[in-house]
C-alpha cells in the first residue's frame, strides 16, 4: 500500500510539474516581444537578466521532473518531503567545515546565498572574527556559468587576500571572504540626498569615498585584475571609508577569454557591450578603463542621488561643483578620451580634497588637465 501510494503521489507531482512546464513555455513565448524591445533599445542587461529568470524557471521544473523519474523508492520521498530545518543545518558545524554560520545576507543577482559566520574548529588561522561566505548550490538553482566565472577568479582574489578559502561539495561551491559591516554606498548616498542641498562637509565626505574606492582599484589593476562589476550596491560604508565587495566578476586584464557583458547597467561602459558583440577577447581590451568609467558613474551618482541613464551625456540637475563634473565626464568619456587609468582620476579628486574650497577648484586646475591628453 505504501509503495502504492508513493507512485501515486510520483504521478500527481509529474503532472503538476508538467503543468507548470508549459506555463513556463507560454510566459517566455510572450515575453519574445519585450526582449526583442529591450534589445532595440540597447538594454542589453534587463534583457540579458530576463532571459536568465526565464531559464532558471525551466531548470528548476527540469531538476523536479528529473528527481521525480529517477527516484527509486519511499527513502527518497521522505528525504525530498522533510528537508532538514534551516536553524539545524545554520547550527550544524560541518554545513560549512571550518566555519558557523551566524546570520544571512540578502542574495545578489548572481543567485548565491550569502551567510555570515564565524570561525570554527578548522577554520584558517588568523581569521578574522566574522566572515561572509558566499554559496552556489545547484540544487537551489544556482547556474553553473556563474559559478565557474566566479572560481576562475579565486586564484588573484586570494593573492590580496580578498578570499580566505573556498570549497566544493557533490552540490555546492563556496568561497569565504572577509565580513565589512556598513551601509551600502545606494542607502548612504540616498540618505544624504534626502536633506537635499549637499554641504561642503557631504561632499568632502563623497569624495574620500570615491578616493578610497580608486584606491582599491589601483591594487586591482596593479595585481593585473579587473574588477568589473562596480556599482552603489558593491561599496560598503563604514567608519575606516568606503570599501569595494563582491569578486563575482573580477577577472584578470590578460585572460585569453571571450569579453562578455556581464556587469550592471548604467555602471558599465557601453563600450564593453559592444567590444563584446563583436567577440573580443579580454586581453584585447583595456578592462581598467571599463573600471573608469564605472568609478566616473559612482561619482555622478554621488552627485546626483541617481544612475547616469545616458551614459557620458547625462546631465547634472543639482549644484555640483564644475571640477567635480569634469572628473565625471573625462571618466566616462568615450574609450580612447578618458583617464587613461585611475591614479590620474584619484590626482584630480585629490586635487579637489586638498582645497580649502571645494567649489572655488576650476577645472583648469586638476592635475590630469596640465598633462598631455590621453591617447
Amino acid at each position: 500500500m505504501r509503495a502504492i501510494c508513493f507512485v501515486g503521489q510520483v504521478i500527481i507531482e509529474l503532472i503538476c510539474d508538467l503543468i507548470a512546464a508549459a506555463w513556463h513555455l507560454l510566459v517566455a513565448t510572450l515575453s519574445l516581444p519585450v526582449i526583442l524591445g529591450l534589445l532595440i533599445l540597447g538594454r542589453w542587461q534587463s534583457a540579458y537578466g530576463l532571459l536568465q529568470r526565464i531559464g532558471m524557471r525551466f531548470r528548476r521544473v527540469g531538476r523536479r521532473v528529473g528527481g521525480l523519474v529517477t527516484q527509486s523508492g519511499p527513502v527518497a520521498a521522505d528525504v525530498r518531503h522533510n528537508p532538514v530545518p534551516r536553524d539545524i543545518v545554520k547550527g550544524g558545524s560541518d554545513s560549512f567545515p571550518g566555519w558557523t554560520l551566524v546570520g544571512d545576507l540578502p542574495s545578489g543577482g548572481s543567485g548565491a546565498q550569502l551567510h555570515i559566520a564565524k570561525p570554527a574548529t578548522g577554520a584558517p588561522a588568523e581569521s578574522p572574527e566574522r566572515v561572509v561566505i558566499k554559496c552556489f548550490d545547484l540544487s537551489a538553482g544556482s547556474p553553473l556559468g556563474q559559478m565557474i566565472r566566479e572560481s576562475r577568479a579565486l586564484d588573484g582574489a586570494k593573492k590580496l587576500g580578498l578570499v580566505i578559502e573556498h570549497d566544493h561539495d557533490e552540490n555546492r561551491f563556496w568561497y569565504v571572504m572577509p565580513y565589512i559591516p556598513g551601509t551600502h554606498l545606494g542607502e548612504a548616498v540616498a540618505a544624504a540626498h534626502a536633506h537635499g542641498h549637499l554641504t561642503s562637509e557631504t561632499l568632502s565626505r563623497m569624495l574620500s569615498w570615491q578616493r578610497d574606492l580608486l584606491a582599491t582599484l589601483e591594487t586591482y589593476h596593479q595585481a593585473g585584475l579587473w574588477h568589473k562589476d562596480i556599482k552603489p550596491e558593491n561599496i560598503m560604508i563604514n567608519d575606516t571609508g568606503a570599501h569595494l565587495v563582491d569578486l563575482g566578476l573580477v577577472t584578470p586584464l590578460r585572460s585569453a577569454m571571450t569579453l562578455t557583458t556581464h556587469g550592471t547597467e548604467y555602471f558599465r561602459d557601453p563600450e564593453l557591450v559592444r567590444q563584446a558583440l563583436r567577440g573580443a577577447k579580454v586581453a584585447d581590451v583595456d578592462g581598467a578603463r571599463f573600471d573608469v568609467y564605472s568609478a566616473g558613474a559612482v561619482l555622478y551618482y554621488m552627485m546626483e542621488g541617481t544612475f547616469p541613464a545616458h551614459g557620458n551625456l547625462s546631465r547634472f540637475t543639482k549644484d555640483c561643483p564644475p571640477a567635480v563634473q569634469m572628473i565625471v565626464r573625462r571618466a566616462m568619456a568615450d574609450y580612447d578620451k578618458r583617464y587613461t587609468g585611475v591614479a590620474a582620476m584619484a590626482a584630480d579628486v585629490q586635487q579637489i580634497l586638498h582645497a580649502e574650497a571645494i567649489s572655488a577648484v576650476r577645472p583648469a586646475d586638476l592635475p590630469s588637465l596640465a598633462e598631455e591628453e590621453p591617447v
